[in-house]
């Protein structure tokens, strides 16, 4: 999914390498550090979360902007 991106910039590129560390995550480390991981990751997806909301919200207004309505069609 990440070899679809059409415009990278920056953060694009930021975003995708963070995905592919990920993947890479090494695994098998004693119990304290995969304590740790697990908490740093559920901060990682609220913050992800929160992320996408604010994205999709400059998203949505950006083409409110450009005069298209909410299920995508123009609006004159």
């Amino acid at each position: 999914m990440t070899e679809s991106v059409c415009r990278p910039d920056a953060g694009v590129t930021a975003l995708v390498g963070l995905i592919r560390a990920l993947r890479d995550l090494p695994t098998g480390a004693d119990d304290a550090v995969l304590i740790d991981q697990i908490r740093l990751l559920e901060e990682l997806k609220s913050t992800t979360a929160a992320t996408q909301a604010r994205l999709t919200a400059w998203f949505a207004a950006s083409r409110r902007q450009q005069g298209w309505g909410p299920c995508g069609y123009a609006v004159a």
